[in-house]
C-alpha cells in the first residue's frame, strides 16, 4: 500500500548554521540530528501553542522539513523574520512531494517510549524514512513518488491517528499544546535540549 500525500509540501533547510538556527526555535534536538536520519518536532509561539508540527530529515548537506501544506508559507515567513545574522536559508520544494508505504494488515502501533530519531535512508534521490509507527514515509522529486491513491491514503491516515501521530494543519494552528498532540510520547519534544519558543509552559 503506497500513495503521494498531498498533506504535505517540502521546504529546504540549508546554510552553515541551519542546525543550530532551527535547533533554537524547533523543540526537538536539531542539533544532534545525524545525516540519514529523521526526527519529530514542533514549531510554537511563545504561549507554547503548537504552530505546525513538522518532520525533520538531515541530508547531510541541507535539512528538509515535511509539515503540512496550508501552513507551509506562514511557518517559512515567520522563521525567516528571526533568522538576522545566522546563515540560515529557507527553499520551498514545489517539485518535491512525500509519499507512504504501509505494509499490508499493519497493526496501529502507538509509541512506547519516545523515537527522539530515528533512520532514514536514501535511493536514487528518493529518501526512505522508516517511522516508529512501522510504516515509510519517502520524501523526493514528485516525478518519482507513487501517485496519489485515495483508497491509500485513507489507510495511512487511519493507521496514523490509531497509532497517535496526529498532525496540525491550518485549521488547527495554535489551539494545542505539544503534549494535546501526544509529541511528548512519540519523540516529538525534547526535554533537555534548551530553550526553544514556548519551551517554559510546555516543560511546566
Amino acid at each position: 500500500m503506497q500513495t503521494r500525500l498531498p498533506f504535505f509540501s517540502l521546504i529546504r533547510v540549508a546554510g552553515d548554521d541551519r542546525a543550530a538556527f532551527l535547533h533554537g526555535q524547533l523543540s526537538n534536538d536539531i542539533n544532534n540530528l545525524q545525516p540519514g536520519s529523521a526526527c519529530y518536532a514542533t514549531y510554537n509561539t511563545p504561549k507554547g501553542r503548537v504552530i505546525a508540527n513538522m518532520l525533520v530529515l538531515n541530508r547531510g548537506d541541507d535539512l528538509l522539513l515535511a509539515l503540512a501544506a496550508d501552513l507551509a508559507e506562514t511557518v517559512v515567513k515567520r522563521l525567516r523574520m528571526f533568522v538576522l545574522r545566522a546563515k540560515a536559508v529557507f527553499e520551498p520544494l514545489p517539485d518535491f512531494a512525500a509519499a507512504c508505504e504501509l505494509p499490508p494488515q499493519t497493526p496501529p502501533h502507538p509509541a512506547a517510549n519516545p523515537a527522539l530519531a530515528f533512520a532514514a535512508e536514501e535511493q536514487n534521490g528518493v529518501w526512505t524514512i522508516m517511522l516508529p509507527h512501522k510504516g515509510r514515509l519517502k520524501i523526493g522529486a514528485a516525478a518519482d513518488l507513487p501517485a496519489y491513491d485515495a483508497a491509500a491514503e485513507n489507510a495511512w491516515n487511519l493507521h496514523e491517528i490509531e497509532s497517535g501521530y496526529p498532525w496540525i494543519s491550518a485549521a488547527t494552528s495554535e489551539s494545542c499544546v505539544a503534549q494535546m498532540l501526544n509529541q511528548h510520547t512519540i519523540g516529538g519534544v525534547h526535554f533537555k535540549k534548551g530553550c526553544y519558543p514556548g519551551q517554559e509552559i510546555i516543560a511546566r
